[in-house]
């Protein structure tokens, strides 16, 4: 949860902000970003998959700064936005500043991939069962294939 976390804060000074002055198509970067980000928040519930997670959050971040500022700025309507993922508007909330609700999006984001990938229900050692989380999170990316979400630079 720290790296999480920390992932969000780096990000949230680091990146470019080409995306913030999109003008572009609002639903596939709506739908990229949340696979992104879904992936990514799997990718922090493991070891195997922390690098490649960093790429995908900030990928994500990216697009989700561009698009929550078009919706600050009354910018999306709803043939812009008819296909972007319920996940996105509903997580999408108003604060003081487009960080701010990037922040609260990512943390529902990683509660999601914590509440679907741990069991505690389970008699078992806190130990145990966030390794179980790990090959279930490994698992779940997977199965999603994430690693085809990176974009390559060819």
């Amino acid at each position: 949860m720290k790296v999480a976390l920390s992932i969000f804060a780096l990000a949230s000074f680091a990146m470019p902000s080409e995306a913030q002055d999109a003008d572009g198509d609002y639903n596939k970067m709506g739908k990229l970003a949340y696979a992104q980000w879904e992936c990514a928040a799997l990718a922090a519930k493991t070891e195997k998959y922390q690098k490649i997670g960093l790429y995908l959050f900030e990928s994500g971040h990216q697009k989700l700064t561009g698009f929550v500022t078009a919706w600050n700025e009354g910018k999306l309507t709803e043939e812009d936005t008819d296909e972007v993922p319920i996940g996105i508007s509903l997580r999408l909330i108003r604060g003081p500043t487009v960080d701010f609700s990037l922040g609260y999006m990512w943390a529902q984001f990683l509660a999601e991939a914590e509440e679907k990938t741990f069991d505690s229900d389970l008699q078992a050692p806190y130990e145990e069962l966030r390794e179980l989380q790990m090959i279930t999170a490994e698992e779940a990316y997977r199965e999603k294939k994430c690693d085809l979400l990176v974009e390559r630079e060819d």
